[in-house]
């Protein structure tokens, strides 16, 4: 409670939202408190919702997700900035996109492991493009995972290359009613085309292939192609070992014969010239 009375009002001042009405936060302590309390059905994945028309904020503690997941503090931070979004838009829903990237860079979970999901779009079916992360998240997990990630890289890519300012004009042109646009132009003054270009330029030109490459399934992978192609040349040139030798011993078959019928011609000539003994004195020449 201390930790949230401290962050709701330092939230709604990088937004330039109010802090809205009375937000009620519950800490559940087992699986079934958490599910049966639900004003709706929660996905069973779900670390926390959000109600931001009640303003409701449930939570499953850490213990009961695993404990290694996100601090409770950090999920609170998250699901605060659903609430303050969401009352800013009223019956309106907050794009996916901006509400998602938002929460996880305020809740501090753009980390390491949001890289590592951006690497691996990189080498999968590919990132999507701004246009595409302005519709509603896919159902596939995989795909969802990245647009989650993305979102969460635009908002800091963006607020690093036009400060600070630039979400709390993206967020009131957006409540406004403004597409998304027309929102990003306002905020930025660039056109979607320009924005996404220097967007996924700087992702294709940064370290993340590396990670990518470094990922342990992807070096297994590699690991097991150079164990095949290794084999295969080791096999190879064991083969033509194999042939040369052959082959030489081919060649010592032939010279050894070669050697024989010599010998046996030697031993013809030698008794020839002995049963003529007086014509090889006459023409020492000849052997």
């Amino acid at each position: 409670m201390d930790h949230a009375e401290e962050s709701t009002p330092r939230l709604a001042e990088l937004l330039e939202l109010p802090t809205g009405q009375r937000i009620e936060i519950f800490l559940t302590q087992s699986q079934e408190q958490f599910f049966a309390l639900q004003p709706g059905n929660a996905p069973h994945w779900a670390d926390a919702t959000a109600y931001p028309n009640q303003g409701w904020i449930f939570l499953r503690r850490n213990g009961l997700r695993g404990g290694m997941a996100s601090s409770d503090i950090q999920v609170l931070d998250h699901e605060l900035v659903h609430v303050l979004l969401g009352q800013a838009f009223k019956e309106k829903r907050p794009p996916q996109w901006l509400q998602e990237g938002v929460a996880q860079v305020f809740a501090g979970e753009y980390t390491l492991e949001t890289a590592d999901r951006i690497a691996e779009g990189m080498l999968g079916r590919g990132l999507f493009s701004l246009g595409e992360l302005s519709h509603p998240f896919p159902r596939d997990p995989v795909r969802a995972q990245l647009a989650y990630a993305q979102s969460a890289d635009f908002i800091a890519w963006l607020m690093s290359e036009y400060g600070s300012d630039v979400l709390p004009i993206l967020v009131r042109e957006s409540v406004k009613g403004a597409s998304f646009e027309a929102a990003l132009r306002r905020a930025t003054g660039q056109s979607l085309a320009s924005l996404d270009k220097a967007w996924s330029k700087r992702l294709e030109n940064s370290w993340l292939w590396v990670r990518a490459v470094a990922n342990d399934t992807v070096l297994l992978g590699l690991a097991t192609i150079f164990l095949v192609v290794g084999y295969l040349r080791v096999k190879r040139r064991n083969r033509e070992r194999l042939e040369d030798m052959a082959r030489q011993d081919a060649l010592e078959d032939r010279l050894m014969a070669l050697m024989s019928e010599q010998a046996a011609e030697s031993q013809g000539s030698v008794t020839l010239r002995g049963s003529q003994a007086g014509e090889a004195e006459e023409h020492p020449w000849l052997h």
